[in-house]
């Protein structure tokens, strides 16, 4: 994961435009015009190893940005889309945490958030999948999940939210 000032800004610019209401249809990154690398990663779930299977997550925003598998659902909504919150249960998985952003005994933090909230936080070890439910607010804007580092003091991954129709 390239921890620079330019990718901690592209995540600042990609939360404040959640925040303001707007759709993200673009991945937060770093440019630094030099040789490629794999130093920004998005992660993607697809049912084929075909790029259009993974331009089809892309397009319905169902991925996240940084280096976590971060996999949500409310009903039968993932990431990227939205539903009627209403009566709904929230599902969402952690895992696949890329080499470049796990390390042995570190900790990290899962965030859900609702709206610009923080309604729950876990530490997980990176190891062990992580999986939660629960019911939704039927008022809410959106679902979304963050991922820091807590060793480091970093944030490492945003998954897309899950917006009401409401």
């Amino acid at each position: 994961h390239n921890d620079t000032q330019t990718t901690r800004d592209s995540y600042a610019m990609w939360i404040a435009l959640l925040q303001a209401g707007k759709r993200v249809w673009a991945t937060s990154g770093n440019d630094d015009h030099e040789m490629p690398a794999v130093t920004c990663l998005n992660t993607i779930y697809s049912t084929e190893c075909k790029a259009q299977a993974h331009i089809d997550q892309l397009r319905v925003g169902n991925f996240t940005a940084g280096p976590v598998g971060i996999k949500m659902c409310i009903g039968d909504t993932q990431m990227g889309g939205q539903c009627d919150f209403a009566g709904q249960r929230l599902v969402f998985g952690i895992g696949d945490i890329h080499e470049s952003a796990w390390q042995e005994g570190y900790t990290y933090t899962v965030k859900l958030l609702k709206d610009e909230e923080v309604v729950s936080t876990w530490t997980i070890d990176g190891v062990e999948d992580f999986y939660y439910a629960t019911d939704v607010d039927a008022t809410a804007e959106y679902y979304r999940i963050e991922i820091y580092n807590d060793t480091l003091d970093r944030l490492i991954a945003l998954g897309n939210p899950i917006w009401n129709l409401d």
